[in-house]
């Protein structure tokens, strides 16, 4: 269940620079599988990470700000600020650059605390100051 929809986000974003439409295809099973397992907001995530790579940038910001919700109500923090990596991207691509620095502050702190002995979240620590200054700089 909860692994094979994880190795579905993991085998998603493979293709996201060189095959963007099979991300979106495996993307796709991720979320029906989320469905099935009762748990929409890691698909809602895998699909928005693939929607972004195809420039569907308004579909992708309302699929993770649901999951975002999601995670909160479960109480999965770190899972919501993991996510805010992305979904700061696209608000500061989409010109909403007041929610978009105020996802980053939210996030920030709890990417930096596990970059301390996570090696991936260190390096979503580093694309969301990235995506922080995407947003600085277009705003």
């Amino acid at each position: 269940g909860q692994e094979t929809l994880w190795s579905l986000k993991n085998e998603s974003a493979r293709f996201y620079v060189t095959q963007p439409a099979e991300a979106l295809r495996v993307a796709q099973a991720a979320m029906r599988l989320s469905l099935l397992l009762n748990t929409p907001a890691p698909g809602r995530w895998t699909l928005a990470n693939a929607l972004v790579f195809l420039e569907r940038y308004a579909e992708a910001a309302t699929l993770y700000s649901q999951a975002r919700a999601e995670f909160l109500a479960q109480g999965r923090t770190l899972d919501a600020a993991r996510m805010a990596v992305g979904h700061v991207f696209v608000l500061a691509y989409t010109g909403q650059t007041a929610q978009a620095l105020e996802l980053a502050a939210a996030s920030e702190p709890l990417l930096e605390a596990s970059a301390q002995v996570n090696p991936e979240d260190q390096a979503r620590l580093g694309n969301l100051l990235l995506n922080l200054g995407v947003a600085l700089d277009l705003s």
